[in-house]
């Protein structure tokens, strides 16, 4: 058994959700890249994609998805929102 401590799921449910309510907002990365939101989030999400398919690396990536996934089905089913249309609709 696997013991996890941390709240790193709440922690990308907050990002998406940031991603989604400000998605043109710009963060700099280590003060220096700035990058908007909506993409910072993409990036975080595919590097933990790419975690869990490649197996045990020490770090919680299926509970980094879940926050996210938990954020989404939010978002979608009690708030109304759909975090695919706000992305798409910020970059034009």
């Amino acid at each position: 058994m696997v013991s996890l401590l941390g709240a790193s799921g709440a922690v990308y449910a907050v990002l998406l959700a940031a991603a989604t309510y400000y998605p043109t907002a710009t963060v700099r990365v280590y003060f220096l890249i700035p990058i908007r939101l909506p993409i910072l989030a993409i990036i975080y999400l595919a590097f933990d994609m790419f975690g869990v398919l490649r197996g045990s690396t020490g770090v919680a990536h299926l509970t980094h998805l879940a926050g996210a996934v938990f954020a989404f089905l939010y978002l979608l089913i009690r708030l109304q929102i759909n975090p695919i249309r706000e992305f798409l609709d910020s970059r034009r």
